[in-house]
């Protein structure tokens, strides 16, 4: 069964003890961790699990197996890849052109990411998928 798109944190990382309360702390494909910030302030406490991770806004780097304090808690996991595109009101309604990748590189490890083209056809099976997907995706890979 696959996990859920956002997993709560405590779902993720079940066997760390200390995210068994973190209600408001998510991840995205075991690769992003958000937090909304839930008082008025101007930042926000987040509770980094065992790894090594990006603040996605600074670019600054934490060890895990911490709370910090930051503006924006947003954190791409070392090796992370994260597609963006230009900011549109509703999908479609511009060609998303440039797509950007921005990249999480861990320190000596290969990052490798596939993106599927959202124009290929329909189609009922994995098999016609592939067949389809020729041609029409990107790979970024990163050292």
């Amino acid at each position: 069964m696959a996990p859920p798109i956002p997993a709560s944190l405590v779902f993720d990382r079940q066997d760390d003890a200390n995210t068994y309360d973190k209600d408001f702390e998510f991840v995205l494909w075991r690769q992003i961790l958000m937090a909304p910030v839930m008082e008025k302030t101007e930042k926000g406490n987040v509770y980094l699990p065992k790894d090594k991770w990006i603040h996605y806004w600074s670019g600054k780097r934490y060890d895990g197996g911490q709370s910090v304090t930051v503006d924006a808690p947003l954190y791409g996991r070392d090796g992370t890849i994260i597609p963006t595109m230009p900011d549109m009101r509703y999908i479609y309604e511009k060609a998303p052109n440039p797509i950007t990748l921005d990249i999480y590189p861990a320190a000596g490890e290969a990052s490798e990411y596939v993106m599927y083209d959202c124009e290929t056809p329909k189609v009922s099976n994995k098999a016609e998928y592939d067949a389809a997907a020729q041609g029409s995706f990107l790979t970024a890979v990163c050292y």
